[in-house]
């Protein structure tokens, strides 16, 4: 769930402005052995996304797309964006893949973005609702490329 505060309707024109600064600072490969290193999920997702000044790998990508890729909702219209979050999917399944026995199951959050008092704590029996694109599911059924009913995996 969004913030409050937040617009979803803001018609526009679809625009992009690569950042190549922000590339050459955010997502270059010792950003990426940094998020691959870290040693729990907290971590990772901190890492990843950026959650101090920093911008992460996850949001480095986005502000090198601009435009619509910085706008939360506008930002899956730029094809570039499915290419981006395939990436951070890779960097997730090969996370886990380093210490599966903890890390398949790691959770770390609750069921709001950016975690605000009041908000429900994901566990693995959570069941996330999908509307129209899926049935809901358990969390436990969503950690893992490869398994659980996903048709794809990375080698």
């Amino acid at each position: 769930m969004a913030p409050t505060n937040w617009e979803a309707y803001n018609p526009r024109c679809f625009d992009r402005d690569l950042a190549l600064i922000i590339a050459k600072t955010y997502n270059n490969a010792t950003d990426i052995a940094i998020v691959m290193a870290t040693p729990d999920v907290a971590s990772f997702q901190g890492n990843m996304s950026g959650a101090d000044i920093h911008a992460g790998v996850h949001g480095g990508g986005h502000y090198i797309l601009g435009g619509a890729g910085l706008d939360f909702f506008a930002s899956p219209a730029d094809p570039a964006f499915w290419v981006h979050h395939g990436m951070i999917d890779k960097m997730w399944t090969e996370w886990q893949a380093i210490e599966p026995t903890t890390r398949n199951w790691a959770l770390n959050g609750t069921n709001q973005i950016f975690n605000p008092p009041g908000s429900t704590t994901i566990t693995l029996d959570y069941v996330e609702d999908w509307g129209y694109l899926s049935a809901a599911r358990p969390a436990a059924e969503l950690m893992r490329v490869g398994y659980e009913g996903f048709c794809y995996k990375y080698e």
